[in-house]
């Protein structure tokens, strides 16, 4: 039987003095580096609260909305009954606004990250 033997080439300790380490900075590939402008962060701060202002206006109207379309809704089922509607319409309005905070939601989002894209954009170096 055959064995099999790797060698590996010796491997030379090099001097500290010779080849010191590179600064964190430098170390870093250019791509890591931020490419905004420190004197940007306002402006992008701005850009945030817009966004999160967008998401919040939507869930609002949305569930306004929603909830007026889903009480509709309801009242639309129950043109026919004789009983009282109260409790429904308040169920269908509770439905409409969980919808339409959600939907709603995702709207302001939406927008919120065009937003949000368009800043970055505008900032970014060119390749």
């Amino acid at each position: 039987m055959a064995s099999l033997t790797l060698e590996s080439p010796p491997v030379e300790k090099a001097r500290p003095d010779e080849n010191p380490p590179l600064p964190p900075s430098a170390a870093q590939p250019p791509s890591a580096r931020s490419t905004v402008p420190v004197d940007d962060l306002p402006a992008q701060r701005a850009v945030e609260r817009r966004a999160f202002r967008a998401w919040g206006i939507g869930m609002l109207v949305g569930a306004g909305v929603c909830a007026a379309v889903w009480c509709g809704l309801v009242a639309l089922a129950l043109v026919d009954s004789s009983g009282s509607a109260g409790g429904m319409m308040v169920t269908g309005a509770a439905c409409g606004a969980f919808a339409g905070i959600f939907l709603g939601g995702w709207a302001g989002a939406v927008v919120g990250a065009i937003e949000l894209e368009h800043h970055e954009h505008a900032t970014r170096r060119p390749l």
